[in-house]
C-alpha cells in the first residue's frame, strides 16, 4: 500500500474516533492501526495522569503524523484526464482511436449509485459500475472540460480523502430517476477504507 494511500484512509478512520465512533471496523493495515491506537489513547486519555505521561503520548503521535506528513501531505492532490483517473495508467491514444467532439447532449442513465451531501447544494454520486460508466463516456472526452468553481477549488484543496480528480467533460448529463445533473469534476477519494470514484455535481432539487 502507497504512502499517500495510507495516510488518507489514517484520516478517514481518524475523523470516526473524533466524531465520537467507538467502532470504527477492522483496519486491515498495521501501521495504521498502530498509529489509530495511539491517537485513540490520546483522545482519551483522563489529563489528570502524570503530565510526563502526557507529553510523551502527543510527541508520539505528533512524530508520526509528521512522517506521514513529510512523505506525502497526504495527497497532492493530482489534476488528471478521465481516461487515467478510470484506467488507472496513461495510454498513448493512436488519431483512429482519439475521441472527437460530440455536439449534442449525452444522458447517462445512471441506476446503481450513492449519494453524499457535500455543502451548499453540491453532492458526491458514487459511481458502481466503473467500468460501464467509463465506456459509455469515452467518445465524448474530446468535449471541452468544465471549470470548477472555487467551493469545488477549495474543496479539492482541504479534502484529504480526495485522490485524483478529472474535469468533466461538457455535454455530459446523467440521470439517476429522481434528477438530471452535470458532472463538474469526477474524484477519486477514500470512502471507509476503500477507493470510490465519485462525481461532484450541483443542484437545488435535493435541497
Amino acid at each position: 500500500m502507497k504512502v499517500e494511500e495510507k495516510a488518507s484512509i489514517y484520516l478517514a478512520y481518524l475523523d470516526k474516533i473524533l466524531a465520537g465512533e467507538d467502532d470504527i471496523g477492522p483496519v486491515k493495515d498495521v501501521e495504521i492501526e498502530k498509529l489509530l491506537l495511539m491517537a485513540k489513547t490520546m483522545i482519551s486519555a483522563d489529563f489528570s495522569v502524570d503530565s510526563k505521561v502526557r507529553e510523551s503520548l502527543r510527541k508520539k503521535l505528533l512524530a508520526q503524523l509528521k512522517e506521514i506528513n513529510k512523505s506525502s501531505r497526504f495527497y497532492h492532490k493530482k489534476l488528471t484526464s478521465i481516461r487515467e483517473l478510470f484506467v488507472g495508467e496513461k495510454i498513448q491514444i493512436v488519431a483512429e482511436e482519439a475521441p472527437g467532439y460530440y455536439s449534442t447532449d449525452l444522458v447517462i442513465p445512471l441506476h446503481q449509485y450513492s449519494l453524499k451531501p457535500i455543502s451548499r447544494g453540491y453532492y458526491f454520486c458514487d459511481i458502481t459500475d466503473e467500468q460501464l460508466f467509463f465506456e459509455k463516456i469515452k467518445h465524448i472526452l474530446g468535449n471541452d472540460q468544465k471549470e470548477p468553481d472555487d467551493f469545488i477549488k477549495n474543496m479539492l484543496k482541504e479534502t484529504p480523502q480526495i485522490r485524483n480528480y478529472a474535469k468533466a467533460p461538457s455535454g455530459l448529463i446523467v440521470d439517476i430517476g429522481i434528477l438530471k445533473f452535470e458532472p463538474i469534476v469526477i474524484v477519486k477519494r477514500i470512502v471507509e477504507g476503500k477507493e470510490v470514484t465519485s462525481m461532484v455535481f450541483r443542484t437545488e432539487v435535493l435541497n
